[in-house]
Formats: structure tokens, C-alpha cells, sequence
């Protein structure tokens, strides 16, 4: 944890660097809004200015109007820290000199195979709430630009708030469990604007639980590549296998159910980030080497 924190220490840390660079980040986050807003009035296409939509769109221009925010998101956390900080990228995610993608890669298959038995729990308890929804050839068109737009997708999360703003903090406090529920915190806060969020205060708890594992499981591994691994598995698996009509972007899932259950999904998550951290850290501490 101690060498993982250090990280911020390498390049120039001043708190008003991490001010201004806060602020840049989620500047050119809005760019990744704003952008396809202006294109679209210059081509004459009608837009809902109130609810920053672009009308006539279908599902997968939705899709990809949604993941455009997270290329100039991720391109604002490069530019920071590159220039701002003065330390490279890799910096944000390990003190090694090269990513373990060996870990990457166990993070991903391991969460994702404990979200399939709780999946099958979650259906035998209600199945009147599933439906089928598998269609070959809109999954085969989606596919690609879900294979690589999701991974960019998690992977820039992951970049801000278990590199740059765990670091960041890490700075201020040292105390392990702080720190993770100050990043769980935070993770839920930008997240309000889901309309999974109508789920209500479980929903709310659920996401700074999220947060709260991701960071958890980042400071005692002491890198980022766990919790790359795992927030990749997450989305993908409902992108892929299971989606729900009130998530935050539409895709051609192979079930699809009306809306989360925020009692189910919220203990659901509790119980697969347990078993995860049992598995890894207590009986299988190989997979980190």
C-alpha cells in the first residue's frame, strides 16, 4: 500500500497542481459531452439541448455517443499527469515497471465467473422478471465496439479514482480503511446521474460499496491491475450476459431484466467482492505474482 501511495510523491505533487488538475480531467470529460452535441447542430441533426440527447439515434449510436465521453476523459487524465504532474501514466497504476496483465487477467475471469452463480440466483428467485433477448446479428455488430469500448471505459474509472484520486489523497491520509471509503464516496458521487440511481439510497450504497472494494483491493495488492481486471469483468458481464431496461447505457444482452433490484444487487455484490477477496488474497495469493 505504503510503495502503491508513494507513486504521487515522483512527480510534482503540490496541492494546487491536484486542484487545476481535478478541474482539467473533468473539463475535457464535458468535452466528451459537448463535442457530438456541436457536430450534430452543425450537421443540421435535431437535439434536446435539456437533456443533452441527440434525437433519432439508435441503440448503438447511443452506445457510442455514451463511450466518446471516456476517450477525451482519459485523454485529460494522460495530459495531466504527463505534464501537470510530470510523471508517467504507468505511475497511476503500479510501481513496477510494467503492467501484470497475468492479474489483469485472473481479476477479469475470476469476478466474472462469481457474477454468474449470483445471476442464477437472482433469476431462480424471480424469472417472471427476465427476458430473453438474444439477437445474432445486432450482438455481432455490437460486439467489437463492446470488447473495446468497455475495457476504455472502466479502465479510464479506474485511471482517475484508484490512480489519480487514491494517490491524490493518499497524499493527506494514510489510514487504509479511510481512504477507500473516501474513494467509495467519491465513486458514488458521480454516479447519481445514473438512472440506476432511482433505486434509492440502497443504489446509492451499492455504487460507494463498488468504490470502496475497487480501492480496497488496489491498496492491498499494492497496484491497480486487480481492480482493472474486476471493473472490466463488471461491465461487461452486463453489457454482454445480463442488462437491465434502467442502466445507464443500452446494449443487445443476451437477458434482459426490467431493473435492478437494489436489496439483491447490493447484497449480491457484497457476497461476490467477499468471495473474490477470499480467493485471492487468503487461499490463491499466487495470482498476484
Amino acid at each position: 500500500m505504503e510503495e502503491f501511495l508513494d507513486l504521487a510523491r515522483r512527480g510534482k505533487n503540490d496541492l494546487w497542481r491536484y486542484i487545476i488538475g481535478i478541474i482539467l480531467i473533468f473539463s475535457f470529460y464535458l468535452l466528451g459531452v459537448i463535442i457530438p452535441f456541436i457536430v450534430a447542430l452543425a450537421f443540421g441533426l435535431p437535439v434536446d439541448l435539456k437533456t443533452f440527447q441527440i434525437i433519432g439515434l439508435n441503440q448503438l449510436g447511443e452506445f457510442l455517443l455514451t463511450m466518446f465521453t471516456f476517450i477525451t476523459w482519459v485523454i485529460g487524465i494522460f495530459i495531466v499527469v504527463k505534464f501537470l504532474h510530470k510523471r508517467p501514466l504507468l505511475s497511476l497504476i503500479t510501481p513496477q515497471k510494467s503492467i501484470k496483465w497475468k492479474t489483469v487477467l485472473w481479476g477479469f475471469i475470476l469476478f466474472f465467473g462469481l457474477l454468474i452463480p449470483v445471476t442464477i440466483v437472482e433469476y431462480i428467485l424471480g424469472p417472471s422478471d427476465f427476458r430473453f433477448n438474444f439477437n445474432l446479428y445486432s450482438f455481432l455488430i455490437f460486439l467489437p465496439f463492446i470488447l473495446i469500448l468497455i475495457p476504455i471505459q472502466t479502465t479510464t474509472e479506474e485511471l482517475f479514482f484508484r490512480g489519480y484520486f487514491l494517490q491524490g489523497t493518499g497524499l493527506l491520509i494514510r489510514n487504509f480503511l479511510i481512504l477507500a471509503i473516501v474513494n467509495g464516496i467519491a465513486f458514488m458521487l458521480i454516479h447519481l446521474g445514473n438512472p440506476e440511481i432511482s433505486g434509492g439510497v440502497l443504489m446509492m450504497i451499492y455504487y460507494a460499496f463498488v468504490g470502496l472494494f475497487l480501492a480496497f483491493i488496489t491498496l492491498k495488492s499494492g497496484s491497480m491491475e486487480l481492480a482493472i481486471g474486476v471493473h472490466a469483468a463488471f461491465n461487461l458481464f452486463y453489457s454482454l450476459i445480463l442488462g437491465y431496461s434502467n442502466a445507464a447505457f443500452s446494449t443487445p444482452s443476451i437477458f434482459i431484466k426490467g431493473s435492478m433490484d437494489p436489496l439483491y444487487t447490493l447484497i449480491s455484490i457484497i457476497v461476490v467482492s467477499v468471495l473474490f477477496y477470499l480467493i485471492v488474497f487468503k487461499y490463491k495469493s499466487n495470482l498476484l505474482k
